[in-house]
């Protein structure tokens, strides 16, 4: 599976959880994965900037209409 199958059927999994399930998962991935934080490139904050814009425009897609599409 490549990383990109793996990111959504993670997502999938994840999303399914019961609340209670999810805080524990994320609970121990915090307590095992070591930030190392990097400045984002222009592109990346612009590539934000877009995004919010278009959310706050009303265009967004549904998760699952959106991995159809792939």
């Amino acid at each position: 599976m490549n990383a990109n199958k793996t990111k959504i059927e993670l997502f999938r999994m994840i999303d399914a959880m019961p609340a209670s399930m999810l805080e524990d998962l994320y609970n121990k991935l915090k307590e095992n994965h070591k930030v190392v934080e990097e400045p984002i490139v222009e592109w990346q904050r612009q590539d934000i900037e877009n995004g919010i814009k278009d959310l706050n425009e009303g265009r967004k897609m549904d998760f699952d209409d959106f991995i159809s599409t792939l």
